[in-house]
């Protein structure tokens, strides 16, 4: 057989491989080497198995030699359904998302290319078996897509919690904090738990005082602001900005402006064009100037009018939003500049 580099064969004179010897058992419809892969159609499978082999010679850090890419791929998941799970756990231990749960952050060292094609039926058994092995990992529950819905939620981490029960980051960990048997009682890896966990957490906040009450209503009024603001840039997408651009123009840090979405002051959404990426709209952006400065921002203010001889105000500057909530601390900049 003449050699072709999407297939893997080899020469009269080379020994086969092993996915050489499972080809010619799929072409003449004989099994010398059954496979879960005999599930999907052929394009599918060598598909599947270039997409894991290109991502080990990307671990290694070296460049896979002539069919390489193929043929190790196969080795490492061909055998069984159990050895494909093991690799798709590596891949997501490898890359594990921070924030974002979804094909592209949970699968990021496969090429997009690879992660488009799992949409598709012909993939539908592989997609099938990652998506229960990122369940096993992962804090994903209904409303999530992995290459297809995902059934029922498993795990929670704070900022996933935070987002069902609509209550801000910050109580919850305070909570969590408070709890004797945390480390006992749902903790699974670090920072995910078991589900059940964050149910008792939601129910003792909600029979705390009226704190409660208006923290969770500015948390489910963001989380209304940012469908809106997602579905306006979908047609305007001038009207919001990148989050990095966002962070200037708030004056504070990525990171920050993170964790003031996690509290409920910011609504950040994703969008998809050019890439995947983070925006906040401008209007969101002018209403939170509006009534906070940071401290950053502050420090500037002051070190201004003591360059140039000014009385500093006399004035006791607490903070509105706090450090140890989301990183910097912020004041009503209505109350700074009255005392400027």
């Amino acid at each position: 057989m003449a050699k072709e580099e999407s297939q893997g064969w080899v020469g009269e004179d080379e020994e086969p491989t092993a996915i050489d010897r499972y080809l010619v058992g799929r072409f003449e419809d004989i099994d010398p080497q059954p496979s879960w892969l005999d599930d999907l159609s052929l394009p599918a499978a060598l598909r599947l198995c270039e997409a894991f082999g290109l991502d080990h010679f990307r671990d290694m850090g070296v460049e896979p030699p002539f069919n390489g890419k193929i043929n190790d791929g196969f080795n490492r998941i061909a055998a069984s359904e159990d050895k494909f799970r093991n690799e798709v756990r590596s891949v997501i231990a490898r890359n594990y998302p921070k924030r974002t749960f979804n094909a592209f952050t949970v699968f990021a060292d496969l090429t997009y290319e690879f992660i488009d094609d799992l949409h598709k039926p012909e993939f539908s058994k592989a997609a099938s078996i990652m998506r229960e092995v990122a369940s096993e990992m992962l804090p994903l529950g209904p409303g999530d897509d992995l290459f297809g819905p995902v059934a029922e939620r498993r795990f929670h981490t704070a900022k996933t919690a935070a987002r069902e029960y609509e209550i801000p980051v910050s109580l919850l960990k305070a909570d969590l904090r408070n709890d004797p048997d945390i480390n006992q009682n749902g903790r699974v890896l670090p920072m995910l738990y078991d589900k059940s966990l964050f149910e008792g957490v939601n129910r003792r906040l909600s029979a705390v005082s009226v704190d409660i009450d208006a923290a969770k209503t500015r948390f489910k009024d963001m989380i209304a602001r940012e469908r809106v603001s997602a579905d306006i840039a979908v047609s305007r997408p001038a009207e919001s900005l990148p989050l990095h651009v966002a962070s200037g123009e708030l004056k504070t840090s990525y990171d920050v402006v993170w964790s003031l979405a996690d509290e409920g002051y910011l609504a950040i959404f994703a969008a998809e064009k050019p890439k995947p990426h983070w925006r906040i709209s401008k209007t969101d952006i002018a209403e939170f100037r509006h009534r906070y400065i940071s401290g950053v921002e502050l420090r500037q203010l002051l070190g201004r009018r003591k360059s140039k001889g000014s009385l500093l105000p006399v004035h006791d500057f607490t903070p509105i939003i706090r450090r140890s909530d989301v990183g910097e601390d912020f004041f009503s900049r209505p109350e700074t500049m009255r005392a400027f």
